[in-house]
């Protein structure tokens, strides 16, 4: 509950002392969409405000200065809020999620499976390949790092698929019936792609010997 009545939490240093302020909501205070009404006795007495304080000064016979407990303690506080916001947003997001059933993994070695993928949207910040394997009921993308994403067949919507006819990329597009959830997010379409060739082309590779050699051959044939 602490994470919810605290509206925001600050440390400054002044002179010989550290300062931890903590700012509580209370009746009266502005509150956002998502907080809602979290004031069930709003008749009651209400803290608007705390302050500690600590000495920078390290007196004889102790390891550490006093503030150092403030420091811990503001940075603890920190990560506290900041697991529970995550938790919070990630409830959000599963609001109206269909209960999805079990993929029923088929144990044959021959199953069709497509490798060197990449998934879209990314299940981590960095994109990572994997590989997806066709099993009884559903799909499996299986990144490098372990990650699995199921997508059933009786789940998808449409299904495209884009050639790399004018493209740099193969695509296989799934539009769902039923958000599902990866990344800590919700996605009704998904795509799994792999690149037919070098999308970006760095024009700070060095050339090789070779290659200058063949230009300026062609260069002497086309002056003659």
């Amino acid at each position: 509950m602490f994470c919810v009545f605290a509206q925001n939490i600050s440390m400054s240093v002044e002179g010989d002392y550290t300062y931890l302020r903590i700012n509580f909501y209370c009746p009266g205070s502005a509150l956002g969409r998502n907080e809602g009404n979290i004031f069930p006795n709003p008749d009651a007495t209400f803290v608007k405000e705390i302050t500690y304080r600590a000495s920078n000064m390290k007196t004889p016979g102790e390891t550490s200065v006093p503030s150092l407990n403030l420091q811990n303690a503001f940075r603890i506080i920190k990560e506290v809020q900041k697991r529970y916001k995550t938790r919070e947003a990630e409830e959000k997001e599963k609001e109206g999620i269909v209960k999805q059933d079990s993929l029923v993994i088929n144990l044959n070695r021959s199953n069709p499976k497509l490798k060197d993928l990449y998934i879209r949207p990314n299940i981590a910040q960095k994109r990572m390949q994997g590989s997806l394997e066709a099993h009884v009921n559903g799909f499996r993308f299986t990144s490098v790092r372990g990650d699995k994403v199921d997508i059933l067949y009786n789940n998808i919507k449409h299904a495209i698929f884009q050639p790399c006819d004018g493209e740099m990329i193969i695509v296989l597009h799934f539009h769902l019936k039923n958000a599902i959830m990866f990344g800590k997010k919700r996605h009704t379409d998904v795509q799994f792609y792999t690149e037919v060739g070098e999308i970006t082309t760095d024009l700070g590779k060095h050339q090789h010997m070779h290659d200058r050699d063949d230009l300026y051959a062609e260069q002497v044939s086309l002056d003659d």
